[in-house]
């Protein structure tokens, strides 16, 4: 068996002398090139899991609080769980590493998800705080206007039009879905107020001189967040009903009922009379546009001429008649199933004093109960003043 040669005896002398000359020289390039490759690897995969911001895309201001005596620790913590930074610890490092620790106010400030680290550094350790923060608390079922007055009240704002005017106007919300799907519909022309049915109730903080945009703007991202669940949704596309005809029915139930099992038997008499072609008849689709509170309407009030007066017309309103609740919501999408087997198509407020709801299957039995129980709507009507 013939010896083997060596791999470089074919060169010539001076090449093989250049070769073992220039060998450590390219084993240490092959080297440091792999070893750049691996920290790039390293240093693109910690970027993007703990240094780049949260959405490079969302660019909606969240209002973020410093409270005083906050250390860097606690500041990084609700930096990460409002979903500003992704990594609470990386934030506390870069902000020692830069050294702004001292530097960091106590405030309040506008902040973004598409923020970077140092920008939110900069914004918190160089910024002045800005105005100072009001808790603007909606109850379930108040209306634009409702809400319109309750900021006029808290002095954000020195008249009512300056809020309801923006509820008014879709064109600035149309980047959430659920806006934009409405916006085409020509009847939708006629509708009292855009926004209405989409300000999710809740307790929010809320700058003393913030825009009617900017509140709407959190009202709306809160509500997206509340009702586009894996739920709700799941049911929605069972029952083949839009957000807006969901919201619409949950207004409905917000204004009918006062607890949930009573809003969910209220949604199984409603979508029993729906699947029978009647009329809704619901007496707060007529208060909506009347703007009245009175238990007792009557023959002129239910006659009125308006696309959410559900006497005159079927099915549901043209839009939602206030803000609902997510208990409201949830019994729109899970109407009571043993009121939908048993047919009830009827309901009436029984005692104003108890808050009670009468149902029944029939008209005579309906009859027989407004009978009962108009004479106390038609007192408290008149001890409370209504409208």
């Amino acid at each position: 068996m013939a010896d083997k040669k060596p791999l470089l005896d074919w060169l010539p002398e001076r090449m093989k002398r250049c070769w073992w000359i220039i060998r450590p020289f390219l084993i240490a390039l092959l080297s440091v090139t792999v070893a750049a490759g691996l920290v790039f690897m390293v240093g693109s995969t910690v970027y993007r899991h703990y240094v780049m911001p949260p959405d490079s895309s969302d660019q909606q201001p969240v209002e973020f609080t410093v409270e005083r005596g906050w250390s860097l620790s606690r500041i990084s913590k609700e930096l990460e769980a409002q979903g500003l930074v992704r990594n609470s610890s990386v934030f506390k490092y870069y902000v020692d590493f830069t050294d702004r620790t001292s530097q960091l106010k106590a405030g309040t400030y506008e902040l973004a998800r598409c923020m970077t680290l140092d920008q939110i550094a900069e914004v918190l350790s160089t910024s002045s705080a800005v105005a100072p923060v009001v808790k603007l608390r909606i109850i379930e079922g108040m209306t634009c206007e409702d809400i319109a007055n309750k900021l006029v009240e808290l002095k954000v704002f020195k008249d009512k039009d300056e809020f309801l005017n923006a509820c008014k106007n879709i064109q600035p919300y149309t980047s959430y879905s659920f806006l934009k799907e409405i916006v085409d519909k020509e009847e939708n022309d006629e509708r009292l107020r855009w926004l209405e049915g989409y300000l999710f109730p809740d307790t929010y903080e809320i700058y003393s001189d913030a825009s009617a945009e900017s509140i709407i703007n959190k009202l709306l991202a809160r509500f997206q967040q509340i009702y586009f669940n894996a739920e709700f949704m799941d049911k929605a596309a069972q029952q083949e009903l839009t957000t807006d005809q969901i919201l619409t029915m949950a207004s409905l139930l917000e204004k009918e009922a006062s607890s949930a099992a009573d809003m969910a038997r209220v949604a199984a008499v409603f979508y029993n009379r729906m699947a029978a072609g009647m009329p809704l008849q619901s007496d707060v689709s007529v208060k909506y546009v009347l703007g009245t509170d009175r238990l007792s309407l009557n023959q002129q009030d239910i006659s009125i001429d308006s696309p959410y007066n559900t006497y005159i017309i079927k099915g549901l309103p043209l839009g939602p008649v206030c803000n609902p609740g997510k208990a409201a919501m949830q019994a729109a999408l899970f109407p009571d199933e043993e009121y939908l087997k048993q047919g009830y198509l009827y309901f009436c407020t029984g005692d104003p004093a108890k808050g009670e709801l009468i149902f029944s299957k029939t008209l005579k039995e309906h009859n027989a109960a407004v009978a009962h129980y108009k004479p106390m709507w038609e007192q408290w009507d008149a001890e409370h003043q209504a409208q």
